[in-house]
């Protein structure tokens, strides 16, 4: 009886010892998979069609380069965003900073060359003085036209409490340039005779309420769409995760408006 109570627990734990073994590298395999998803880095996920097939190659590009781009400036808030500004397939980082009581928007646009090698500063055709539209924002307007994009900004100067001009700008990019083409403005003053308000064409000559309300809705009679660009503001070490958060961010799908 002794001998077979005997031969029942050493079976018992026979079995024992093999289902330990079997936990055991059980769980040296699960800690070898994790150690090995922790140095990986994910790749960008394709969340549309339209995302570049080398995206990884281009973000890399970009992070090559980041002592061109990043700003350290602890007087100076620069925010940063990727984005496919001319539908090219080649992502441009635009690097920008509001500055100054006037609500100046001062902006760098780069675009990763065709190797992904590297990147490239884009010319702008604003003069020397003058400031981009206020281009941070989390979603913009764009519509098409003869194969260039045209995004919708505003751009608001202030003199004080008192004075407000609104510039309302189609931003693009041709032939390797930033171009930003004024449409129309408006000006409004608050003073001791009360509270007025000037329209203008692009060319600066003023112009009735009739015919700035035209001027827009002949804008907006294109088939305008919305677009996410997202802004981050992001030091070395995020750099990376953050600009593949905007990259993602811009490729999705904007929502339909209501009404």
């Amino acid at each position: 009886m002794k001998k077979m109570v005997a031969v029942l627990l050493a079976a018992c734990m026979t079995v024992t010892a093999v289902a330990c073994s079997k936990d055991d590298d059980g769980d040296e395999t699960t800690k070898n998979e994790t150690e090995q998803e922790e140095t990986e880095a994910d790749p960008v996920e394709p969340v549309s069609a339209d995302m570049p097939a080398d995206a990884d190659e281009q973000i890399a590009a970009i992070m090559g380069a980041i002592d061109t781009w990043y700003v350290d400036n602890e007087y100076e808030l620069y925010q940063y965003a990727i984005a496919d500004m001319d539908n090219d397939g080649r992502l441009e980082l635009i690097c920008a900073s509001v500055q100054g009581s006037g609500h100046y928007t001062y902006a760098d646009y780069y675009e990763v060359d065709d190797t992904n090698s590297g990147i490239v500063l884009l010319e702008d055709n604003l003069g020397e003085g003058y400031d981009f539209p206020d281009i941070i924002g989390a979603l913009v307007e764009y519509y098409d036209e003869d194969g260039v994009r045209y995004y919708l900004y505003d751009n608001h100067a202030y003199g004080g409490v008192s004075e407000q001009t609104t510039m309302y700008d189609l931003v693009s990019i041709q032939d390797n340039v930033v171009t930003v083409d004024d449409v129309c403005s408006s000006y409004e003053l608050t003073d001791d005779e009360g509270y007025s308000i000037t329209y203008f064409d692009a060319e600066g000559k003023e112009i009735s309420e009739d015919d700035f309300t035209n001027i827009l809705a002949d804008v907006y009679a294109h088939n305008v769409t919305g677009q996410n660009i997202r802004w981050e503001e992001l030091t070395p070490d995020n750099a990376e995760d953050m600009l593949r958060d905007s990259l993602t961010l811009h490729y999705l799908p904007v929502p339909p408006a209501v009404g």
